[in-house]
């Protein structure tokens, strides 16, 4: 396994900053659920291992690309007449993953195997035919708690059972 080098905190601090920007302007211009999307990619191939990172590339890339226009096309002109909400659900979500993405301390632990797992299925939700994204949008948002609360608590009980165990010399 590859060790990572953590950069300065000057980028850490400009990323956050462009993060802010996205989130407080999304609800005054939602055109702008479609940066989170184009966001969220380069925090998911950040995190992923090498060989995993060559062999995700060009899907998830791709399936980006197609998401942003989806996105960007549904902020536009509506959701067809089929779903029951206006807009795209929760615009938020590619942001809020590429934020986790991008913060996370490095090592493996389930908090960061849900959040990669989502994340990846969130942006492949671009390959999917017409609006139905929007339906991984709305089932992620009522998924995300759930995920969030079960990766917390695993990781906790996982810290606690180390401190608790015996140490044998």
């Amino acid at each position: 396994m590859e060790t990572k080098v953590r950069e300065p905190l000057s980028n850490r601090f400009l990323a956050g900053a462009g993060f802010a920007l996205i989130y407080a302007l999304l609800p005054y211009a939602p055109v702008l659920a479609g940066l989170g999307v184009l966001a969220l990619l380069p925090c998911l191939l950040y995190r992923l291992e090498e060989r995993e990172r060559r062999i995700a590339l060009a899907p998830l890339t791709f399936a980006s690309l197609m998401l942003t226009q989806k996105v960007f096309s549904a902020q536009i002109t509506g959701l067809p007449r089929g779903y029951l909400v206006s807009q795209l659900p929760a615009p938020w979500l590619p942001l809020f993953f590429g934020i986790c993405l991008y913060y996370m301390p490095d090592g493996m632990n389930w908090s960061r195997k849900i959040t990669l797992g989502l994340a990846t299925l969130i942006l492949l939700a671009g390959l999917l035919p017409g609006s139905a994204f929007a339906l991984v949008f709305g089932a992620m948002e009522y998924l995300l708690f759930v995920a969030v609360l079960a990766g917390l608590g695993m990781d906790y009980m996982q810290t606690s059972q180390a401190q608790r165990a015996p140490v044998r010399a």
